[in-house]
């Protein structure tokens, strides 16, 4: 009995590999394998193209022309008490024109690169247009 359970076993284990022994009896031929064609296709990655940010909204400046007798009158003002004391500040002639060509220099750098993000999302327009 031990050695017909042992015969059964094997018989199950080795399946129908055995099969192969007695010929390409009941086998089908071997289908024929086509090379895969591999093809690359180069697509550049979409460019981040961030928010613009708010634009800017300056506060209201009240300026003031302080000439020596406009300066006179106000002293007197805060010396009465009918004036607030105030801090005044005040810019030579080489200090302003120090101011205003700062000021110069970051509107042309804002719209250089005013320029450039326009420039890119140019770019990117045609591309998606181009799909």
């Amino acid at each position: 009995m031990k050695i017909l359970t042992i015969l059964l076993s094997l018989l199950l284990i080795s399946g129908c590999s055995t099969f192969s022994l007695f010929g390409n009896k009941g086998q089908q031929a071997i289908p024929q394998v086509k090379p895969v064609e591999v093809v690359s296709v180069q697509k550049r990655s979409p460019i981040y193209h961030p928010p613009l940010p708010e634009p800017i909204e300056p506060a209201n400046v009240e300026w003031r022309i302080l000439s020596p007798d406009v300066m006179n009158e106000y002293l007197a003002s805060v010396e009465a008490g009918n004036e607030p004391r105030v801090a005044y500040y005040g810019l030579t002639s080489q200090g302003y024109e120090n101011l205003s060509m700062t000021m110069s220099e970051i509107t042309r750098y804002i719209e250089q690169i005013m320029h450039i993000l326009g420039y890119y999302r140019e770019i990117d327009k045609e591309e998606e247009e181009d799909e």
